[in-house]
């Protein structure tokens, strides 16, 4: 669905940048860096929610962690337990079980995977 919304937001000319995306109970506003989860506020900083942004826009593409590194940290003393913290904590507040994560998927030894359907197909 995701993809869908960019490419018709292509076809139609419009800017590329997304805004909002809605996947499973989730509604992500990335103007306003607002969320909700069943109608109820998401506790998500501008970092995390330009995480999600970063995975909204490659949805079921395996991101590295230095990927995810260079598009969201300025600084450059952070290691990539940096991104594994944030995912953690972004897993907390979107997954219905964090501990078994339908739509931030772990691909090991390499970085993540967003799964918007929560199918890890």
């Amino acid at each position: 669905r995701v993809k869908a919304l960019v490419r018709r937001a292509e076809e139609a000319g419009a800017p590329t940048t997304l805004e909002k995306v809605e996947f499973g109970d989730l509604v992500l506003d990335f103007r306003k860096f607002e969320g909700w989860k069943k109608g109820k506020p998401l506790d998500l900083t501008p970092r995390q929610f330009q995480i999600l942004k970063l995975f909204a826009k490659r949805p079921r593409e395996v991101i590295r962690r230095e990927e995810i590194l260079d598009g969201v940290w300025a600084e450059s003393n952070v290691t990539d337990r940096s991104v594994d913290n944030e995912i953690f904590k972004i897993r907390k507040e979107i997954e219905a079980d964090p501990g078994r994560p339908r739509y931030i998927v772990s691909v090991r030894s390499v970085g993540y995977k967003f799964v918007p359907d929560g199918e890890s197909s």
